[in-house]
């Protein structure tokens, strides 16, 4: 039997053996009228309620790649930055295949988020 399936699980335990729950702090949160005390880690943003009170849902995408990176360029990508901007406003977008894409109702948030290596280089290689 092969020794290479069990790889994964030793890692995952190993994993999890790792994460000691004694070594994170927490940070108590002030309970609202009739409420109660509940304690949350430091690095947890908790959101007052003036914040979002009507609990509205926002929509976004915080993970597009544009012809700048060489995955996406090689999917047949040819959009900018710019474009991908335009594109999340609700401005209109060409895609390669010759038909005009549109969201019905512009984005929340979008982050444009190309890789680093060999940014834009491969569009001018080829």
């Amino acid at each position: 039997m092969s020794r290479l399936p069990r790889l994964p699980v030793i890692a995952g335990v190993l994993l999890l053996v790792g994460c000691d729950a004694a070594t994170h702090t927490t940070n108590p949160v002030e309970p609202r009228a009739g409420g109660v005390s509940i304690e949350m880690p430091n690095d947890v943003i908790v959101a007052s309620p003036e914040r979002n009170a009507q609990r509205k849902a926002y929509f976004g995408d915080l993970h597009v790649h544009t012809a700048y990176s060489f995955d996406a360029f090689a999917f047949g990508t040819i959009g900018s930055p710019e474009d991908a901007y335009r594109f999340a406003k609700g401005a209109p977008l060409q895609h390669p295949g010759g038909f005009k894409m549109q969201l019905k109702e512009p984005l929340d948030f979008y982050a444009v988020t190309d890789h680093g290596l060999f940014m834009g280089i491969v569009d001018d290689w080829a």
